[in-house]
């Protein structure tokens, strides 16, 4: 029989603590490897963003609308290539001229890009163009737009990600270098005073032109001292240049005034920026 004793068994305080210390290792790998994972992926999902924002924003378009605004639409692809899925993703975005000045912003839905996934979300943004907007020389100047786009997203419901970057868009204005001219007035028989006027642009914008342009010829008093009209019907890379003769009313001067223009398309209209007649 041997003399060896049975070593005595643990109490169970002590069983159950180191039972919570192996628990807790285990646990704490878990974390480590998760934390890796999403980490991993923030990265990757970085990159698949950076390397959209290298392209050329999904195709953007415009189109003019019936309340004195202009609409730009596109889509931006984003890539998801980590491990985790993309949860809440929402793109926010901001348009500024080439001076600085911010002309519109906006923001997307939150979407959900499963790993290894790929999706396209598309925005639109409007952009008023009155005579009081600072995006009037829209209209009439071609200039590069600088847009941003900052992205919001959170990991497997944990992690939150920011990420933010700037991309230049060329824009073509619908009337670049728009400019009206005027020759001498002469005298009808009649008494009637006339003056030829001509009205030049470039449309550089990726829509077609189809409406009529009216100008209203106003005297530095503000009396309207003349009417023109331009029908036309131009496709993006058109030169436009026109001869009108406007007949000014009696009395009239419009030298040192304005000329005021508005163009009346099928569903929309806008003014253009207030042009000053010469003395």
């Amino acid at each position: 029989m041997s003399d060896r004793t049975a070593r005595p068994r643990p109490p169970a305080l002590y069983r159950a603590a180191r039972a919570v210390r192996r628990i807790a290792a285990i646990l704490l790998v878990l974390v480590l490897i998760f934390a890796g994972l999403a980490t991993y992926s923030g990265v990757k999902f970085a990159q698949g963003v950076q390397q959209g924002s290298s392209q050329k924003i999904g195709g953007f378009s415009s189109q003019f609308t019936s309340n004195q605004t202009l609409e730009l639409s596109a889509h931006y692809p984003i890539n998801n290539s980590g491990l985790l899925s993309v949860n809440g993703l929402s793109i926010g975005l901001a348009v500024r001229n080439a001076f600085g000045v911010l002309l519109t912003e906006g923001s997307t839905q939150g979407v959900q890009i499963a790993s290894g996934g790929r999706t396209s979300i598309p925005f639109s943004l409007t952009i008023p163009v009155s005579n009081t907007s600072p995006a009037i020389s829209l209209l009439v100047t071609d200039q590069s737009l600088s847009i941003y786009i900052w992205a919001n997203v959170t990991y497997a419901y944990l992690f939150p990600v920011e990420l933010s970057f700037q991309q230049s868009y060329g824009w073509g204005a619908p009337f670049h270098g728009f400019a009206t001219t005027f020759g001498n007035p002469f005298v009808l028989p009649n008494g009637t005073v006339g003056v030829n006027s001509t009205v030049s642009f470039s449309d550089h914008l990726n829509m077609t032109l189809q409406g009529t342009l009216s100008l209203r010829l106003v005297s530095s008093g503000g009396s309207t001292c003349g009417l023109l009209s331009y029908p036309m019907d131009l496709h993006e890379g058109v030169d436009f240049q026109s001869t009108q003769t406007a007949y000014l009313a009696p009395g009239c001067n419009p030298l040192g005034g304005t000329v005021r223009g508005v163009f009346v398309g099928p569903d929309y209209s806008f003014a253009l920026p207030n042009q000053v007649i010469p003395q």
